[in-house]
């Protein structure tokens, strides 16, 4: 039984091995957004909740500077916000961080909850050193940076942000989960294969992650494809494992809080989802191969043996 369980893992490290040939770039993605953390400090906030600033994935931030008694201020942040919900409703790589100018942290809070996006705690000097680092002189004021190196795009990105064509022109959003950021395909299948999940586990679950990316790639512009609902009682019942779930996302999918959903731009180019395809199709028709030798070996362990007294 041993024999056919370590013939198998090494059919499997072959196809691993000549399938995997999709550049992997969730490390360096991962090393760019670290390049942030020097910026805003290592965390952000997000209504009350801790963000960490590693975790900001946008090819564009807007770092806006404002404050609740600020009357342009209170005109402007609504028609941003507007702005905000369009992009992310179109998928775009857009976030924002505001950075208060408030006079105490009461009066942060109350305007930074009538807010959608993060901000730099109140109680961080970092907003001060902001301030100081693009030159800024008057509210409300939005300055566009690369999200990915941090430099800068546009300081005069209030008037850009109300232009019509300021979100299409944004870069559609894209990328793996965070959770999945510098985790390859490889490593996700290591870590099933030292799941202890059963042969027929594991093959119902990458037939099924299969059946599901291979209709994201036929139908790549079909909203319904690219969304796994967790309340669906067949995705629980063949995908409930963590293992599985980790797989859908080095594939590209997001884990949402009711579902799995890859992003329109994931499917754009579909090399690696398909790369992803290839490779869990041939592990799959490595399993019942292994099944039919380990069925073979038990059936010739349960067959009758020669009646040694007899032979001799």
């Amino acid at each position: 039984m041993s024999n056919v369980k370590s013939t198998s893992n090494v059919i499997i490290r072959a196809v691993r091995l000549k399938l995997l040939r999709v550049p992997s770039s969730q490390v360096e993605e991962k090393n760019m957004t670290m390049a942030l953390v020097p910026l805003f400090g290592d965390h952000l906030i997000r209504g009350t909740t801790p963000v960490p600033t590693a975790s900001l994935d946008a090819d564009v931030i807007g770092i806006y500077f404002s404050a609740h008694w600020c009357p342009p201020c209170q005109i402007f942040t609504p028609q941003l916000a507007q702005v905000y919900m369009v992009a992310k409703t179109m998928e775009k790589s857009f976030e924002i961080v505001f950075v208060s100018s408030d006079r105490d942290a009461s009066s942060f809070q109350h305007y930074f909850a009538t807010m959608p996006w993060l901000a730099i705690p109140f109680d961080k000097p970092t907003r001060q050193v902001l301030k100081s680092r693009y030159g800024i002189s008057g509210i409300p004021s939005l300055v566009l940076i690369n999200g990915r190196d941090g430099s800068l795009i546009n300081k005069e990105g209030r008037q850009q942000a109300l232009q019509p064509n300021f979100v299409q022109g944004l870069p559609m959003g894209g990328g793996l989960d965070a959770s999945v950021r510098g985790v390859d395909l490889e490593a996700a299948l290591e870590a099933l294969d030292s799941s202890g999940v059963g042969d027929e586990e594991k093959r119902i679950g990458l037939e099924t992650i299969a059946t599901v990316i291979r209709n994201v790639v036929n139908h790549p512009g079909e909203a319904k494809y690219r969304t796994l609902k967790k309340s669906n009682k067949s995705v629980q019942q063949k995908l409930g494992r963590p293992e599985f779930a980790q797989l859908l996302k080095v594939a590209g999918f997001r884990e949402q809080q009711d579902s799995y959903t890859i992003p329109e731009a994931n499917t754009r180019d579909t090399s690696h989802i398909k790369a992803v395809l290839d490779t869990l199709s041939c592990l799959i028709e490595t399993l019942p191969q292994q099944q039919q030798e380990q069925e073979q070996l038990r059936q010739a362990d349960d067959a009758p043996q020669p009646n040694a007294d007899a032979a001799a």
